[in-house]
């Protein structure tokens, strides 16, 4: 995890590259419009942290359906009719169908789940420890980057990951035994975990020499954490296929992120 020391150093590379940009390319870098000249573009502004909260949010939002969700089942069980304000609340089956993502969903033209899987956790651990990272690694990276940035490369990470997870999964599928085919299609993906390597990889290609300490302790510069952060993914993906962590997704979200992270780089550094 990014322990908040290891955040520091970066907080002063960041002033770095802040020096380097004009008042007004940071002024329409901040601007949800995009930066467009002239005027033109939409007025409003969304900060840094609105982006942020509402990401923590969203993820914490849909937890709380997944649970009371459950509740219902629990209280009403399959076959008995919701009443009052259950009536209201989703079932576990609409919330695997909906909020999560596979071979099978697809097929059965629910394109959405690519998204809303992004947003989705079942678990209290796996959300919390998402979250924390996603929390850290944006304290770095709005500093150089506009909030709409930081957005759309939160959501490409987790798309990128979803993809590259179905990807394996369809790949796996065909080289299986027809037994197996059905389970493979039906692998369900949910949690932002993709996202979440993808904002930290970005981190790690635009602050390679800061240092990160793992589990708040173990300090180590973010290139070399980058590099073993993907390498225990490539592990997983060659030796663990069928495992339930998806470690395809999780690549697919850090090349994600190296990408971006090395564009925004070279922007900050040589367009500004």
């Amino acid at each position: 995890m990014l322990a908040r020391r290891g955040l520091l150093s970066v907080a002063n590379t960041s002033q770095l590259f802040r020096r380097q940009l004009s008042t007004t390319s940071l002024a329409r870098a901040r601007t949800w419009g995009g930066g467009g000249g002239g005027g033109s573009g939409p007025s409003f502004q969304v900060s840094g942290k609105g982006v942020l909260y509402g990401i923590l949010g969203t993820n914490a939002a849909v937890y709380g359906l997944w649970q009371l969700s459950y509740e219902k089942k629990r209280r009403f069980g399959p076959f008995r009719p919701a009443t009052g304000i259950w009536q209201f609340v989703p079932s576990p089956g609409f919330m695997s169908r909906h909020f999560t993502a596979s071979l099978s969903s697809l097929y059965s033209g629910r394109v959405h789940t690519i998204l809303t899987a992004c947003f989705s956790h079942e678990n209290l651990f796996h959300l919390g420890t998402n979250m924390l990272v996603t929390y850290f690694a944006s304290s770095a990276l709005l500093g150089v980057l506009s909030p709409r940035r930081f957005l759309g490369l939160y959501l490409l990470g987790g798309v990128g990951g979803v993809g590259a997870q179905l990807a394996a999964n369809y790949y796996s599928a065909k080289n299986v035994r027809s037994s197996w085919r059905h389970m493979l299609n039906d692998r369900k993906m949910l949690g932002a975990s993709a996202s979440v390597n993808g904002t930290v990889m970005t981190y790690c290609a635009l602050f390679p020499t800061s240092i990160i300490y793992l589990y708040f302790i173990v300090p180590v510069p973010a290139a070399l954490f980058g590099v073993g952060y993907v390498a225990y993914d490539i592990y997983g993906a060659m030796n663990n296929r069928y495992g339930p962590v998806g470690h395809a997704g999780h690549l697919g979200g850090a090349v994600v992120g190296t990408l971006a992270g090395l564009a925004f780089r070279y922007r900050l550094l040589r367009k500004f």
